[in-house]
């Protein structure tokens, strides 16, 4: 008579189902990303300011500040004459994104003490955007990118710290985060096959062994 074996089963979800999950969460938070970074492309775009371009004259600014720190003689530097408004440009249209974010913080001490990192951030920022978003769509990357997105997010609840704004609600800005934790949390390849990392990089729909498996006890049997 063989002696009485009690085994406690838990159930979990599969690769599959978490899989699934791992996808609603990339998309739904690469999309608010991507189209964020689009609009944004779009409204420097239509304004007449090419996001690369204005990456390079804002870098080209801050070196050409600091030569002027570092130079002996003091020089009074030229006044340069103001820029003309873009061929179409309407004086009374509503201003569009950069100019929108800059007018947001220029009563902040971020705007008047670190006025040329804030024009360097928001041109880089829809580029940002658009890269991030894509590669959560695509799963490509996904620890990485999840990780960067969550520095994203951080950096823009930040900005929403500074600001005050009453009528941003903080628990957005969390919910985002909780999302991308999540994310991140399902970024292995075991639970996140429906994605460019798990076509890449995994056995698709099979998971793979990992460690060593042994028996701890075996029930002795009598003949």
């Amino acid at each position: 008579m063989r002696p009485t074996e009690t085994i406690a089963l838990r159930r979990e979800p599969g690769h599959v189902i978490r899989s699934m999950v791992a996808l609603l969460l990339r998309l739904g938070l690469g999309l608010i990303f991507l189209m964020a970074g689009l609009q944004k492309l779009d409204d420097m775009a239509a304004a007449g300011n090419p996001p690369l371009a204005e990456v390079e004259a804002l870098v080209d600014d801050l070196d050409d500040g600091l030569d002027a720190d570092e130079g002996d003689d003091a020089t009074t530097a030229p006044v340069e004459p103001e820029a003309e408004p873009a061929p179409g440009a309407d004086a009374d249209a509503e201003p569009r994104y950069p100019e929108t974010i800059r007018s947001m913080f220029a009563d902040t001490w971020i705007g008047r003490d670190l006025k040329p990192a804030l024009d360097l951030y928001t041109a880089v920022l829809p580029m940002a955007e658009v890269a991030v978003g894509a590669l959560l769509i695509a799963g490509l990357f996904t620890s990485l990118s999840a990780f960067l997105s969550g520095l994203l997010l951080l950096s823009l609840t930040f900005g929403q710290i500074v600001l005050k704004d009453p009528n941003v609600n903080p628990g957005m800005m969390m919910t985002y985060l909780l999302v991308n934790a999540g994310i991140l949390w399902l970024s292995p390849i075991t639970s996140n096959y429906l994605s460019l990392d798990g076509l890449l990089f995994g056995f698709f729909w099979k998971p793979k062994d990992e460690g060593e498996y042994r028996r701890e006890y075996e029930a002795p049997t009598r003949h």
